[in-house]
């Protein structure tokens, strides 16, 4: 017990670094998005090429989250880890190569949504819960989604800084080395005994397979409810990333202006998804989930209405960031309280699939009236009523654990 002990802080670093550099790559690709398909500095490829590679990978990402949670559940978290690393650092050489609209959709979307399922802070969040007591699961929940979002703070600006210095395939291929820094970090979690452990002991404590856990969980009203509610998390969240530079350099401020308030949601963000662990640990995590999307609403009404100047935007991305995603450890959360931890990481992944769902509609749905001509400022409001369902959605979930864990801790 004592060797566990020594090797859990280690483990937690490891964890929160992959986290950091998984989700830090990923958030710096709105950047990208004029440059690579620009006729002077790019491939020129059509503007709606980019988008739907980033809806594809959103869709990628949620189609195999599930899978890559099934193997950790499995096999063991490092093993996903390690091989997502290595798709991660292919997907963003790949897309420093002119191979048209399809080489564009297979690196920056299928890959790279695949790499991302597999080195997510959602499989991170997983083996940490496995460790703690379950006091400190909403806890440890909030330490690996707040390392993703400082993974944001840190990466986007120097991204910006690596463009500006070296340009943008430069910039990309510089990614992709960090990026294998994954690898190493992936072992250091196969040292640490302590997850292993873990899931022998929740295999002696429940026989129940994948397949029933699986029926359970969709009998169960408030799994159904709470996936719903996580689309409309995916829907907001991904179109801010692609699209809230364009919107801000649209209201004559600059591209830098736009970094920074991207990289200030990832810096506030990590105070919201530790303080959302902390609470919801105390009170009744769907009811800070419900306050959290209505918060959403109110910000992005302060992005509308506000006068568009530098400080507004920063503004807006502090105040976004302290909401951004404070929903995923309280979504997990809930996951974990209710259905036990056997299948934590398989049964988050689908819930995730629905949050990438709504990812994918809302830039191919925001691509599609670029196309026609049309004016992208609507959208903002789509996210609007899309979050205000979400309100309503949490509140009827019932959150007691299932009575087959009652008995069990009996």
């Amino acid at each position: 017990m004592s060797r566990f002990n020594k090797s859990l802080g280690l483990v937690l670093i490891a964890g929160c670094l992959i986290a950091m550099l998984s989700f830090g790559a990923r958030s710096s690709m709105g950047l990208f998005k004029t440059l690579i398909t620009g006729d002077e500095t790019g491939f020129g490829l059509e503007p709606l090429v980019f988008p739907m590679a980033i809806a594809i990978q959103n869709l990628l990402w949620g189609v195999m989250q599930p899978v890559a949670g099934a193997f950790a559940d499995r096999f063991g978290s490092w093993r996903v880890l390690f091989v997502g690393g290595v798709i991660y650092a292919a997907s963003l050489f790949l897309m420093t190569v002119d191979g048209g609209p399809w080489l564009m959709h297979l690196s920056a979307g299928f890959l790279m949504g695949t790499a991302i399922a597999g080195t997510s802070f959602g499989l991170v969040m997983a083996a940490f819960a496995r460790l703690v007591a379950p006091e400190h699961r909403s806890w440890a929940m909030g330490i690996a989604t707040a390392a993703g979002s400082m993974g944001q703070f840190l990466v986007v600006p120097a991204a910006q800084t690596m463009i500006a210095q070296f340009g943008w395939v430069v910039a990309l291929q510089i990614l992709a080395l960090i990026v294998l820094t994954i690898l190493p970090l992936s072992l250091v979690l196969r040292g640490g005994r302590g997850e292993a452990e873990a899931r022998e002991s929740a295999k002696a404590l429940d026989n129940q397979s994948l397949g029933q856990a699986l029926g359970e969980a969709f009998r169960h009203r408030g799994f159904v409810l709470l996936t719903i509610g996580f689309f409309a998390c995916g829907f907001l969240l991904s179109f801010i990333t692609v699209y809230l530079p364009q919107h801000v350099v649209s209201s004559g401020l600059s591209a830098t202006t736009a970094s920074f308030a991207i990289a200030l949601i990832g810096l506030f963000n990590v105070v919201g998804a530790y303080a959302a662990g902390l609470l919801g640990a105390r009170y009744s995590k769907k009811a800070l989930l419900a306050a959290i999307y209505f918060a959403r609403i109110l910000g992005l009404l302060w992005l509308l209405y506000a006068p568009p100047t530098g400080l507004s935007i920063l503004i807006f991305g502090a105040f976004m960031g302290l909401l951004w995603l404070s929903t995923v450890p309280l979504t997990n959360g809930i996951i974990g309280q209710v259905f036990g931890m056997k299948y934590m990481a398989t049964l988050y992944g689908l819930v995730f699939l629905s949050h990438q769902l709504g990812s994918f509609a809302s830039l191919t749905m925001a691509s599609w009236i670029e196309q026609q001509g049309g004016s992208i400022e609507i959208m903002w409001w789509v996210c609007i009523w899309v979050n205000a369902v979400a309100v309503i959605v949490h509140l009827p979930i019932d959150q007691r654990p299932l009575a087959r864990l009652t008995s069990q801790m009996t």
